[in-house]
């Protein structure tokens, strides 16, 4: 739950993965929008995707949440897990000569 007036020190922070290699971990946390992800490594137990999944799209929609969030003035716009794994799967799926073009545009 979000408490009005509280802010953390750091800006952000993030959690290495390598941590906590077998269960869900944190990607990303960045305090100013609070953005960022729940993931969990592939072949993970089905039924503890939907859980944590079930478990996510309950506390976007606990109006307490929403209303504590609109407070101190946080936009809450998930996407479900879902569409997350849909977007990553098309990410995965683009084409090689694609990615080697986008290397080289955003090169350093």
């Amino acid at each position: 739950m979000l408490l009005p007036g509280r802010r953390p020190d750091a800006a952000s922070a993030r959690v290495d993965t390598q941590e906590a290699p077998r269960g869900p971990s944190h990607d990303h946390a960045d305090c100013n929008g609070l953005s960022g992800s729940l993931k969990v490594r592939r072949g993970y137990c089905a039924d503890r995707v939907a859980a944590l999944r079930n478990a996510f799209d309950a506390a976007m929609a606990d109006p307490k949440f929403l209303a504590d969030a609109q407070m101190v003035r946080i936009a809450i716009s998930p996407l479900s897990g879902a569409k997350v794994q849909d977007i990553v799967a098309k990410l995965y799926a683009t084409p090689k000569a694609i990615v080697e073009r986008a290397k080289q545009v955003i090169k350093p």
